[in-house]
């Protein structure tokens, strides 16, 4: 996914490392193991948030070049803040066990390695930085300046957590809180396209 959307604003390649760490944040619910059938809705429904989040970036290339956002880069400022808050839900370790219902299984003879895959993600996701980015891209009142070196640090630390916890096996453990999760994902994508349908041509060109 390298490349998918070009980031002005003195932040190049930070929406790329965040889609990133979207998709594979996906890609661990995926694949994650179930308890029960009673987890078939859910699965279903993560799978279809997982394709509109892709047809978004396929259909809505968010370029800095376009002179919509030399006009409106408040607008893409909350686009920004809205990807950040994706990959957060899948960077915030605990947040995933303990709020959301999905637990790390002990795989025999790697229950080590786990532990210390999962106390790196912890320190990571768990830090203030990480639970305070969407201050950095502001609000829809605030300076359009960010903080760009802070930004890009924490997000090269949502990558780290999600591609430290991909390499674990997951498994559902609470349906309810599993919707949660999935209703949580269905506004941001519902909020990316609300930001960008009428102001974005689709297929537009980087």
């Amino acid at each position: 996914m390298e490349g998918i959307i070009g980031l002005g604003l003195g932040v190049p390649g930070a929406v790329d490392v965040l889609l990133r760490t979207a998709f594979e944040g996906y890609r661990i619910l995926q694949t994650a193991r179930e308890l029960d059938k009673d987890f078939d809705d859910c699965r279903h429904e993560i799978a279809v948030q997982y394709q509109l989040l892709r047809d978004w970036v396929d259909n809505r290339k968010v370029s800095s070049s376009d002179p919509f956002f030399r006009t409106d880069q408040k607008r893409h400022l909350l686009i920004i803040q809205t990807l950040a808050r994706i990959a957060q839900l899948f960077a915030d370790i605990r947040r995933l066990e303990y709020e959301y219902g999905i637990q790390p299984v002990a795989v025999p003879g790697k229950r080590q390695q786990a532990r210390n895959f999962l106390r790196k993600s912890s320190r990571l996701s768990s830090s203030s930085d990480c639970s305070n980015i969407p201050t950095l891209v502001g609000g829809p009142d605030s300076d359009t300046n960010i903080d760009t070196a802070k930004l890009e640090t924490i997000v090269r630390k949502f990558e780290l957590a999600v591609s430290a916890s991909a390499r674990l096996k997951w498994a559902f453990t609470d349906k309810t809180k599993l919707l949660a999760l999935v209703q949580r994902l269905k506004e941001h994508n519902e909020n990316l396209r609300s930001l960008t349908d009428g102001y974005l041509p689709s297929n537009s060109k980087l």
